[in-house]
């Protein structure tokens, strides 16, 4: 579920967390893509902090080869990547490894921005998270307080869902 936009005082959120919305025989996402996703998301945050650059993030992510068997960075765009938050729902800092590693930016206190990490089997499920945070001196601010450690489950009804 993708909260993105949502605003307040005229500031911008952008909110992903990923909910299991069936229950049964049908297959279940396999647990390690949920590692996968988060561990993505912490190493990145991990490397978050005044003075390193939108390069030393970007770079904790796998290639679009290595995650998605893509032969172009800019065919999984938005599948692992970082924007501010201000505004506009895309400020500055953008973090991708498609510009972020040949034109890095560097981190400084005071910005906000989110990063989002994702992982799947293309056109069938997938499991998406993003943090928002706030960099300071001498920390980072998470200011998203919906958990990403694990996937909330959504079970319908019995006889409510033909899932």
């Amino acid at each position: 579920m993708d909260l993105a936009a949502l605003t307040w005082n005229g500031y911008k959120s952008c909110y992903y967390r990923t909910f299991l919305c069936w229950q049964g025989t049908k297959p279940r996402p396999k647990r390690c893509l949920c590692n996968c996703t988060e561990v993505a998301l912490r190493l990145s945050l991990k490397a978050v902090k005044v003075g390193a650059t939108t390069r030393d993030i970007a770079s904790k992510w796998p290639s679009a080869k290595e995650a998605w068997g893509y032969a172009e960075e800019d065919q999984a765009a938005a599948n692992l990547w970082g924007h501010g938050l201000g505004l506009a729902q895309y400020d500055q800092p953008v973090i991708s490894r498609i510009w972020s590693l040949d034109h890095p930016v560097e981190i400084k206190a005071g910005m906000v921005f989110a990063l989002e990490t994702q992982h799947g089997k293309n056109f069938q499920w997938g499991v998406r998270i993003e943090e928002m945070l706030i960099v300071h001196d001498d920390h980072v601010e998470i200011i998203s307080n919906f958990p990403v450690e694990q996937i909330t489950v959504v079970d319908p009804l019995p006889g409510y869902s033909t899932l």
